[in-house]
C-alpha cells in the first residue's frame, strides 16, 4: 500500500524526484571543494557536510545517502518530529562513521559544530520550548557536555582544545 493510500502523505505536500543514484568520485571531489568555499561564511555547517562526504566516501561505491534514508523512514512509518530533520540525520550518520573509525576528537568537534549551527542557546531560558530545543538539550545530556561544555560552545569560534586552553 502506498504512503498516499495510507494517508501518511498527501500528493500536494510531497514531490517525488524519482530514483536516487549513487555519487561518482568526481562528485565527491567537487562537493568537497564547494564545502571548502562555503566554510568561509558557514564554518559549522561546512564541517558537518564535509564529514558527511567523508562518511559517504568510506562507504563508496554504495553510500547510504540521507535522501534514501528519508525515503526508507517514510515507507517504514518512522515519522517523528526530529527523525526526518536533515541536520539531525546528518549528525546521526557522521556520529556512526566517527564512532566506527574510533575518532572521538572529531566526534566532539562535530557535536560542537552541530550545537552552534542549530543556534539554540540552552543556557538561556525560553518561554516557548520547541522540538529543536528539546532535541538539542537531550543530545547535550547524552554527550555528557552538561552546562560547562555548552557554556564553552556559546562563544562562536571558540572551542577548548585537549590542553584545556581556549582557541579562536
Amino acid at each position: 500500500m502506498t504512503l498516499y493510500a495510507q494517508g501518511v502523505l498527501t500528493p500536494n505536500e510531497w514531490l517525488d524526484l524519482g530514483g536516487l543514484s549513487s555519487l561518482s568520485a568526481e562528485e565527491y571531489f567537487g562537493a568537497s571543494l564547494w564545502q571548502l568555499y562555503k566554510s568561509i561564511d558557514s564554518p559549522y555547517k561546512a564541517v558537518l557536510k564535509t564529514l558527511l562526504l567523508e562518511a559517504y566516501s568510506w562507504e563508496y561505491p554504495n553510500p547510504r545517502l540521507l535522501a534514501k534514508d528519508i525515503k526508507q523512514r517514510l515507507h517504514d512509518g518512522e515519522i517523528v518530529s526530529f527523525g526526518l530533520d536533515p541536520y539531525c540525520m546528518m549528525l546521526e550518520r557522521v556520529t556512526e562513521y566517527l564512532t566506527a573509525i574510533e575518532d572521538p576528537t572529531r566526534l566532539d568537534l562535530v557535536r560542537r559544530c552541530f550545537y552552534l549551527k542549530v543556534c539554540e542557546k540552552l543556557s538561556r531560558e525560553r518561554a516557548c520550548v520547541g522540538w529543536r530545543r528539546e532535541v538539542l538539550s537531550q543530545l547535550v545530556n547524552e554527550w555528557g557536555m552538561g552546562r560547562r561544555s555548552s557554556d564553552n560552545a556559546r562563544q562562536p569560534g571558540e572551542l577548548e582544545d585537549r590542553s584545556g586552553t581556549r582557541s579562536a
